[in-house]
């Protein structure tokens, strides 16, 4: 094979000796040409030039606007947000040229000074635009952006030339080119030699073609200034070759952005389209194959026709040369036990020795699987490393590349699954994400599975459970009807008792009182002072004992429901004063002051007056009987809208924190500080307290040892 066939197929090699001859002929017949042309007429040939170039330059700025956003870095997109200002200037140059007459006004006719201002504007933004582009290959540019940028500088100076002819002069009727313009002409030669060696550097990320022809298109732009400071003949060969030299630049650039942004996109696309296609089909049969797996899942009734049924549809439907689950045991050897398998290769996992343990056979990509619980591809098991212990077998069965997914089931990774292949680079990121929905698929039945299994067990459980509940419950039925009926028979009795003792020890003890009452008044005759002495102690003795009768009978009463609340509207301040009337004497007697602090207005509520007065009764006999010396006081508060509340504060010997626990109980008397038995049974308060919740309300306590005692009564306003 020869070195031109060997270039000619070399897509990245383009100067060939045969592209160069040909080129070098093309070239020097055009310049003949249009230094013809030129020597006929030099404004056609002016004119033909210049606007092909601005015709080059709008076809790069069109190219890198149309391609930027599937241009691969920033540096075309500079090229074309340099090119197009840079075509309207080199527009306005050819045509403020004299002879031409388009600019006049403002230009003067004749005047060469403003076209030759104009040729070096267009030289210094070109040489801008070549040293700026190299510096982009490695980021992105918006050529919107890149643009508006350029337009600001080159507007500014198009306005010196045009408006303001503030810019330097470049060009001298009678006297050629100044001094300005041709120290611009090697300044961007600089330029663009420094230009050229950033491209150079950066060749690999451009890409060799339009690298290439650009640094020759760089090559033809500093031949052009050069050319341009040595003419003096406007229709002599330097001028024509410097014009020629300038267009070619433009060609090349065109060339090279040509070739990288449309030709290379085209044959990549065409790429990407074959393997798109190809990993689509890969898809397709995964997506297939996955799709039969579910089905037959739902079929499955135990875990062995489960893997059963997965490794044998992965092979006929997925096309895989082997598909086998493991099951991670927790032995001291961490081992990897086959439980399904199938495929043409079913004898490769006769001795596979799959361990998940952190050796050298738990690194595969089983145990690594099991272990991380990710997926592991192996995409050669050939030249794999983590695949040695099982390349020779895996090579004489022709599986050349294999995907180990964890399958997770009742919250722990249970085992995997391995598909093999007979094909290298088989398991792309789109086919093994498929694939591991298989393996989220076979936890799932497998979990299924044992839940259909406990849900048996279950079921037969709660039916042994139900017989014996039914019969349990036969027996304490049978229970309860006798419960029951002994209830019934002790609420008679009790209802019974309650009767007997209504009438029977508290007629009596009326009559033992009343009797009592009329000797005391001396109306059957005389007594002595140890008669009355004695005939009062009767008297005070049946008086106490018909007190616990009746709060004996009205906490039974309480506790059997059998109370009825009568309502009726009433002001507090009258019931307070009526139950001070009656416990002033027992408080004087015991030596203390009972008073009562009422607001001025009336306080007006709707409740069981009797019942409110028994309360208040209770907690005021309580307070006297509990307080030595000082006072026992009644206080209403009627701020609220909603409540009243009735407090009976005394200076008694007060409670400790934990007796007020229990003083609501039934019985239960709290011990006096000097360790004396109170009088009665601890009746009254625990009467008190289910009295206000049959109001609807409470009774608060709230004291101090040694300074004393308050009880708060809470009703409502309006007992509906």
């Amino acid at each position: 094979m020869t070195q031109e066939s060997t270039n000619a197929r070399n897509p990245n090699t383009l100067l060939t000796p045969r592209t160069m001859a040909m080129g070098l002929s093309v070239f020097v017949v055009l310049i003949a040409g249009a230094w013809l042309v030129a020597g006929w007429n030099y404004l056609l040939f002016h004119m033909l030039v210049e606007l092909t170039a601005v015709l080059a330059a709008s076809a790069i700025a069109l190219v890198a606007w149309s391609t930027r956003k599937t241009a691969p870095n920033g540096f075309l997109a500079v090229l074309g947000a340099g090119m197009a200002p840079l075509a309207f200037v080199l527009l306005l140059h050819a045509v403020a040229y004299k002879g031409m007459n388009v600019l006049v006004p403002p230009l003067m006719p004749g005047d060469a000074n403003p076209t030759t201002q104009l040729w070096v504007v267009g030289r210094y933004i070109l040489a801008a635009v070549l040293v700026t582009a190299p510096f982009f290959t490695g980021r992105r540019a918006n050529v919107m952006v890149g643009f508006l940028i350029t337009c600001v500088p080159v507007g500014l100076l198009v306005m010196s030339i045009i408006v303001w002819r503030i810019f330097p002069t470049c060009y001298i009727d009678g006297s050629g080119l100044t001094a300005f313009k041709i120290w611009s002409e090697y300044a961007i030669v600089a330029v663009l030699a420094f230009a050229a060696v950033m491209l150079w550097q950066r060749r690999e990320r451009i890409g060799r073609r339009m690298a290439d022809l650009t640094l020759l298109a760089i090559g033809f732009f500093i031949a052009a200034s050069l050319l341009f400071t040595l003419y003096v003949d406007t229709t002599g060969l330097l001028n024509v070759l410097g014009h020629l030299a300038q267009l070619s630049g433009f060609v090349l650039v065109m060339a090279g952005i040509f070739v990288s942004a449309v030709s290379r996109p085209i044959e990549t696309v065409y790429a990407e389209l074959v393997a798109n296609d190809a990993r689509l089909t890969r898809a397709n049969r995964a997506l297939s194959m996955l799709n039969e797996c579910r089905r037959v899942i739902t079929d499955v009734d135990t875990t062995e026709h489960l893997f059963e049924a997965v490794c044998r549809v992965a092979v006929e439907r997925g096309d895989y040369a082997l598909v086998l689950i493991g099951k991670a045991c927790s032995d001291a050897a961490q081992t990897v036990t086959v439980v399904g398998a199938s495929g043409k290769a079913l004898g490769y996992a006769d001795n596979l020795d799959i361990v998940w343990s952190d050796t050298e056979r738990g690194r595969g990509p089983a145990g690594t699987a099991i272990r991380t619980g990710k997926p592991v591809v192996c995409r050669d098991t050939m030249n794999d490393p983590r695949f040695r212990p099982w390349a020779s077998s895996a090579t004489e069965f022709g599986l050349m590349s294999l995907a180990a997914l964890p399958v997770f089931a009742g919250g722990q990774c249970f085992g995997i699954i391995h598909l093999y292949s007979d094909e290298v680079n088989r398991f792309d990121d789109e086919e093994v994400t498929l694939v591991a929905q298989l393996a989220v698929s076979i936890g799932n039945a497998i979990d299924a599975i044992r839940l259909r299994s406990d849900r048996d067990e279950l079921l037969s459980e709660t039916e042994r459970q139900r017989a014996d509940l039914e019969h349990e419950v036969a027996a304490r039925t049978a229970e309860l009807t006798q419960v029951i009926a002994d209830l019934e028979e002790a609420s008679q009795v009790k209802d019974q008792f309650m009767r007997t003792m209504s009438h029977e020890l508290r007629t009596p003890l009326n009559s033992i009182i009343g009797f009592s009452d009329l000797m005391l008044s001396g109306l059957t005759g005389p007594l002595n002072d140890e008669q009355t002495k004695q005939l009062s102690m009767v008297q005070s003795s049946g008086r106490h004992l018909l007190s616990l009768v009746s709060q004996i009978l009205d906490l039974a009463r309480i506790e059997a429901q059998a109370i009825e609340v009568q309502l009726s509207e009433f002001d507090v301040r009258d019931l307070v004063n009526t139950v001070v009337g009656s416990s002033r004497v027992l408080a004087e007697e015991r030596g203390l002051t009972l008073t009562a602090e009422l607001p001025h207005d009336a306080v007006i509520i709707t409740s069981d007056a009797a019942k409110l007065h028994q309360i208040l009764l209770n907690l005021v006999g309580n307070a006297v009987k509990f307080t030595d010396e000082g006072s026992v006081e009644i206080r209403v508060g009627a701020d609220d809208l909603s409540v009243v509340t009735l407090a009976v504060t005394d200076t008694g010997s007060g409670i400790s924190s934990g007796e007020i626990l229990r003083i609501m109980d039934q019985f239960y008397q709290a011990p006096r500080p000097d360790g004396d038995r109170p009088d009665g049974v601890g009746l009254g308060l625990a009467i008190a307290s289910r009295l206000a919740e049959l109001l609807g309300g409470r009774i608060d306590v709230s004291s101090q040892p040694g300074v004393g005692s308050t009880f708060t009564v809470v009703v409502m306003r309006g007992l509906a």
